[in-house]
């Protein structure tokens, strides 16, 4: 859709963004990775507090779909419109490790604050030699406080606060092909991480106090005081949810793609 001779990018009633614009029956204009597809549906039934489809063609901004408007900055260009993971129109981003690309907003703090909590990705990746993170939340003036799902040597890992990482159960993630990952924090001394509707591993580890002063929030890298751990491949629909998803939810979400 139009106003004059630009492009409307985004669309909002109030803060809340607006994913369709309909005239009758007739869809008139839908937001860069839009709405309505049974994945997106699947996610927005959950109520995630930050749901970014990574949909965008252009731009620097990596738009939150919820209304809570948590937007993050693109840095270094990483490749827009890359082939997406789930069944509709929205695309991906590709992240190359050599150049450092990511997507930040180092004002998150006090967003994830307690236990429970779920980080949700797909990714696509054929690098099975490097430790690279998915999605972070650190302290950036500090090189040892933060949660992070990554991939290290091809298999998933979940942990908090730089301890008690564990290697998931061995499902290889560094094929070339879209994996659904799903970390699942739910106490103080649990972390579960499931792989394309699958659990791949339970952590019962001693106890980690959740923190309120990770602010840097990261897709693609740890954004900590010595950032790191670049992502290797292409990152779509990252969610976090204020709540511990149920295999039941997961699986469903997994099939919905």
């Amino acid at each position: 859709m139009k106003l004059g001779s630009s492009s409307i990018a985004t669309l909002k009633l109030g803060s809340s963004a607006v994913q369709k614009v309909m005239l009758g029956s007739s869809l008139v204009w839908e937001a860069a990775g839009g709405g309505g597809t049974a994945y997106y549906d699947a996610v927005m039934a959950d109520s995630p507090i930050a749901y970014w489809r990574l949909g965008e063609s252009s731009g620097s901004t990596a738009e939150d779909a919820t209304a809570n408007n948590r937007d993050l900055t693109y840095v270094n260009t990483p490749t827009l419109g890359a082939s997406g993971a789930v069944a509709d129109s929205d695309t991906a981003v590709g992240f190359v490790l050599a150049s450092s690309e990511y997507a930040e907003s180092t004002a998150f703090s006090g967003v994830v604050a307690a236990y429970p909590f779920t980080v949700e990705a797909w990714i696509k990746t054929t690098n099975n030699t490097d430790l690279m993170a998915v999605v972070s939340n650190a302290r950036n003036a500090s090189s040892n406080v933060f949660w992070a799902i990554d991939v290290n040597l091809g298999v998933a890992r979940i942990g908090y606060s730089n301890t008690t990482y564990r290697v998931g159960g061995g499902i290889n993630v560094a094929d070339g092909n879209w994996h659904h990952l799903v970390g699942v924090f739910s106490a103080a001394g649990t972390r579960r991480i499931w792989v394309d509707g699958v659990e791949d591993t339970t952590i019962q580890t001693s106890s980690v106090t959740a923190r309120t002063d990770l602010n840097a929030l990261s897709i693609g890298r740890l954004g900590s005081s010595t950032p790191g751990r670049y992502f290797d491949g292409s990152i779509d629909e990252v969610a976090i949810y204020n709540v511990a998803l149920t295999s039941t939810q997961i699986a469903a979400h997994y099939a919905a793609a």
